[in-house]
């Protein structure tokens, strides 16, 4: 008993190291990072915890007034009131919302962080990293030489699409690895990465395929380890829940405002930028569409990013909407899609094979400093103490060496690529061994989650190298593992003993 608690200790001690070591950023910045959406994502819990307990639960951030042309929640054209935009995740914002009533943001900086460092164990478990100094060198590689550090420190739920990638490969990869209780925490991992964001709702969905891939490879080839049927199981039950979850959240504004939640037409306004299908079906088929997109043909082309959310009345069309117009949109988006993909097929196809590319070739960290437009949308609604730290942040100052991190970043994921690469190469070469086989797995599940990731991102909105950055710590991770496996592979050390053997008269 005792051995085992002292076992126990010790891991969680390893873990809890490794968490400190990826809040590096927000100790080197000066305090949490932001983007523009973290305001919706604090303010949404902070109005519900308002309402239902009363305006002696209020902070801050519940009196600051609404930004200039911020429509969300006011009165619509018949007196009603509002029901509040779908979009941001209320579950997540909790999480957010709690660490703004904490102080600083650091106690959502810490759960993040633990979070990130379980899931970073459980890849090691699966893989057979069992020694200390392997997980903590593979920590020091996830904070240093990835970016998942930053988005540990960012109030966003960015950071919950690499747990919940390296919590999917562990699980299908070396699932046989993981003890009971680290299965019961990839599980409570992916179940709220799945409530956090609907993007992550899409990668578990791809993570289900993949694991049918894995179950084929097991019975058809010498890839024998990990427990891919499981995996998916957990996948499944993952992407019920987190649906589920949005669903319920949908239920409760109805009952509250008497109306659904709007969710913003993120597929119309990818398809209506310039030159884009939805673009050119609506020049061709409006006004007799009878279409509430037909509105702002004179307004096109509009980069998505405008379409949603641009505050200029001339130059955009849902944010500065009406209630009702907004209500519209959300209605007939799916109609608008199906038309547009039933009239140009391939073209709506193309695009999306271009977004998804342009948006896997864009790892860029730049939105660590901030841009003059984001810190003036931020600005707005900052307050009390938080205002001040951010103020003096680095990313505030755009302090960040960006060029560099870019540099680190991608020079790490040439690396990995060429790792996993040659670890094929040699698998194809020589029948591979049960940890060079779970090491595979875990690859393939990695690389086709990367991959989803670009597409689902760049097919939905505008391409920002956040967006990317954020899945790129998985494929660093698992790249290194593969290098290590190469070097000390039984080929390896043969072809290093050859050398040696020819090198001796």
């Amino acid at each position: 008993m005792s051995q085992t608690l002292n076992r126990l200790a010790s891991r969680w001690m390893l873990i809890a190291v490794a968490a400190l070591v990826l809040t590096w950023p927000a100790l080197v910045n000066g305090g949490a990072f932001y983007s523009t959406d973290s305001i919706a994502y604090i303010r949404a819990p902070d109005q519900a915890i308002v309402k239902l307990l009363g305006p002696g639960h209020a902070t801050p951030w519940s009196a600051k007034p609404l930004g200039v042309g911020y429509r969300e929640g006011g009165a619509s054209a018949s007196g009603a009131k509002s029901p509040p935009m779908a979009g941001r995740s209320i579950y997540y914002g909790l999480l957010a919302n709690l660490g703004a009533r904490a102080g600083g943001f650091w106690l959502t900086i810490l759960v993040q962080a633990v979070a990130a460092a379980l899931a970073l164990d459980s890849l090691c478990a699966a893989v057979g990293w069992r020694r200390r100094h392997s997980f903590l060198l593979l920590a020091l590689a996830a904070a240093f030489l990835t970016p998942l550090g930053f988005f540990v420190c960012c109030v966003m739920p960015d950071v919950w699409a690499p747990i919940a990638i390296l919590g999917l490969a562990a699980m299908a990869a070396g699932g046989e690895q993981l003890s009971r209780g680290r299965w019961v925490i990839c599980a409570a991992l992916l179940v709220f990465a799945a409530m956090a964001h609907t993007s992550h709702l899409l990668l578990a969905t791809t993570a289900i395929g993949v694991c049918a891939i894995l179950a084929g490879l097991r019975r058809w080839t010498k890839l024998g380890a990990g427990a891919p049927g499981r995996a998916a199981l957990v996948a499944l039950a993952a992407l019920v829940i987190g649906a589920a979850s949005s669903a319920a959240f949908d239920m409760a504004v109805t009952k509250v405002y008497g109306a659904p939640p709007v969710h913003p037409p993120f597929l119309t306004a990818r398809l209506v930028g310039g030159g884009r299908p939805g673009d050119a079906w609506l020049r061709r088929h409006c006004p007799a569409a009878s279409l509430q997109a037909c509105a702002y043909v004179p307004r096109l082309p509009m980069p998505t990013d405008v379409f949603l959310w641009s505050t200029d009345p001339d130059h955009s069309a849902f944010w500065t909407a009406t209630p009702e117009q907004r209500a519209t949109l959300d209605r007939e988006q799916g109609r608008f899609v199906l038309a547009v993909t039933h009239d140009d097929p391939w073209g709506v196809a193309r695009q999306l094979f271009i977004d998804g590319l342009t948006q896997a070739a864009d790892m860029r960290m730049d939105e660590f400093n901030h841009k003059d437009s984001v810190r003036r949308s931020i600005e707005a609604w900052m307050v009390g103490p938080d205002a001040v730290v951010w103020r003096g942040s680095l990313a505030y100052r755009k302090a960040w060496p960006v060029q560099l991190l870019n540099a680190i970043e991608a020079g790490a994921v040439v690396l990995a690529l060429a790792a996993l690469a040659a670890l094929v190469v040699q698998a194809l070469l020589s029948p591979p061994s049960e940890a060079r086989s779970r090491v595979l797995s875990a690859g393939l599940m990695i690389v086709v989650l990367v991959t989803a990731n670009a597409f689902v991102c760049g097919g939905l909105s505008d391409i920002f190298g956040r967006y990317q950055a954020r899945v790129a710590a998985p494929l660093i991770l698992i790249g290194l593992i593969a290098l290590r496996s190469l070097l000390t592979s039984p080929i390896g050390r043969g072809s290093a003993a050859l050398t040696t053997l020819k090198s001796t008269p």
